[in-house]
């Protein structure tokens, strides 16, 4: 009699049955609850496992039971409900270390990026660097850095070449590279300090260091400079 139900409400959540084997069971199942509850765990673990690989697992406990010799039991039978239980508990344990319990990765901070204008303000230098004003204008960074280094090179007292090194290095996906010249330029008294204070922020993220990024990020907040309600989103963004 069991092993007939069994099949039945297999048939049933398989799909098998014609309409007219669905309707009678279904109007059987309105006036029996405890089928109904059966139907609704079995719904309910076909959900948390894989549809095709729960009905084999559930045919293997089933002719267990079989060989165990137990035909007449009760509709809910305790050795397939715990058995059940115990599958559940697996399945969300294994959700849990796959979603829960990893840390999730830090925001990409490209997608708060976007390049400083490159500034030459000094008399005669917007001709004297065209072909920098050029690759860099154009996002070529990886032409820009050696003319930028080269200018670092021949005033070490300009600060400029070195905040447009961090910016660069920043756009060419070396964030570990951008947060040294970053630095410097947002220790200095110039005008590029506060802009500086802002790409440090994401080259110190990019570069996996977080906790400073964060460090960074709340000075920004608290003291209002350059590009603050981005930081404050960004803030929102790393806590959640």
């Amino acid at each position: 009699m069991q092993q007939r139900q069994d099949e039945t409400i297999e048939k049933y959540m398989t799909g098998a049955m014609n309409n007219d084997e669905r309707r009678a069971f279904e109007e059987q199942m309105a006036g029996n609850p405890e089928l109904a509850e059966a139907i609704r765990v079995e719904k309910w673990m076909q959900a948390a496992a894989a549809d095709q690989e729960w009905i084999a697992l559930r045919r293997q406990l089933q002719q267990a039971d079989q060989r165990g010799g137990g035909t007449n039991r009760p509709f809910l039978r305790p050795v397939w409900i715990w058995t059940s239980a115990a599958a559940a508990i697996l399945l969300l344990a294994v959700w849990s270390i796959l979603h829960i319990g990893r840390p999730a990765s830090p925001p990409d901070y490209t997608a708060y990026f976007e390049p400083y204008p490159l500034v030459l303000q000094q008399r005669g230098e917007t001709s004297d660097r065209a072909e920098l004003q050029e690759t860099y204008g154009a996002g070529d960074f990886q032409a820009a850095i050696p003319l930028l280094e080269e200018w670092a090179d021949q005033d070490p007292g300009d600060i400029t070449p070195v905040f447009y090194l961090g910016i660069a290095q920043l756009a060419d996906n070396h964030p570990e590279k951008a947060t040294g010249y970053l630095q410097k330029a947002a220790a200095s008294e110039t005008a590029f300090a506060e802009q500086a204070g802002w790409y440090l922020a994401l080259a110190w993220l990019g570069s996996g260091q977080e906790e400073k990024a964060v460090a960074q990020l709340q000075t920004i907040v608290q003291t209002k400079t350059y590009r603050w309600e981005k930081a404050r989103e960004l803030l929102a963004v790393i806590k959640s």
